[in-house]
């Protein structure tokens, strides 16, 4: 009987323990669930960007420069043997164009293989979870004080999944600046001899972030980040897509995904041809 009385009690304690760190709440609208695809609540998105800000020539020129060395850092994780997605932690671009100094960079290493620019948990074994911006992260946090870490711009060369704009979420990056558009690396599985390594809406796009118009959920980076106030009281705001036209030829690189880069008088947006993009994203 007191065994009984003492587990009742300890239930209620864990009951309302869950209720004090998981208050209920009304279940959200559809809408407010799918995200992006024209029933979003949120004005901007991957399929509707909002417009880059009005940098200075010389502001722009870094962050330029520092979203070029992601695409190298993309086609060094091909090179390593790994997938093509890289990303870099980097201090604040002031407007007269300084600052942007590279703080740590990592390649993409999903299937182990090690190499430049990487933070490999163990060389050799493969992790899922090994993508360009949560690795940076992880390694990030090992390396820097959480609130140095929280003063960092992130550049991925590629919009970044869920997982990995959660990642940049925890690590209170002011700025995640992405090169190519989601929807454009998600077109690559509409192309002739597409690989089916990923089927086009998982990986880095992921069935996650896709728009619900293509069977998604559209949790992606806007939804994840942008607007939200880190620790340090900065708002976080989404980038991008900066130079999608030079990001997409990251997955073009040795035909990674077999589709070979369009030739010049097909018609394009993000680097894709506009055949491959679904009408959501037009």
């Amino acid at each position: 009987m007191q065994a009984a009385a003492s587990a009742e009690a300890a239930g209620g304690r864990l009951a309302r323990l869950h209720s004090n760190l998981c208050p209920p709440c009304a279940p959200a609208p559809a809408a407010a669930m799918v995200g992006h695809d024209g029933t979003s609540d949120l004005k901007y998105s991957q399929v509707n960007p909002r417009p880059l800000p009005d940098w200075s020539a010389a502001e722009r020129a870094t962050h330029e420069r520092l979203m070029r060395r992601c695409f190298e850092l993309a086609r060094q994780a091909v090179d390593n043997g790994n997938c093509p997605y890289a990303g870099l932690l980097a201090t604040a671009v002031n407007a007269d164009g300084s600052g942007g100094e590279i703080v740590l960079e990592h390649c993409n290493g999903v299937y182990g293989k090690d190499g430049p620019g990487q933070y490999l948990g163990t060389p050799g074994r493969p992790d899922l979870t090994d993508h360009g911006e949560a690795g940076a992260i992880r390694a990030a946090s090992a390396l820097l004080p959480h609130d140095q870490l929280a003063t960092l711009s992130l550049y991925t060369s590629t919009e970044p999944c869920a997982m990995c704009s959660t990642a940049i979420f925890w690590a209170g990056c002011p700025k995640m600046i992405y090169g190519t558009a989601g929807p454009a690396r998600g077109a690559l599985g509409n192309m002739d001899g597409y690989k089916d390594i990923e089927s086009p809406y998982s990986g880095n796009y992921g069935i996650v972030c896709a728009p619900a118009a293509m069977g998604g959920r559209g949790i992606d980076s806007w939804r994840v980040l942008d607007g939200i106030p880190n620790a340090l009281g900065e708002t976080r705001t989404v980038i991008g897509p900066l130079l999608p036209e030079e990001g997409i030829d990251t997955h073009y690189y040795k035909e990674y995904w077999g589709v070979a880069k369009p030739a010049p008088d097909v018609e394009t947006r993000w680097g894709v041809p506009v055949t491959a993009l679904d009408g959501s994203f037009s």
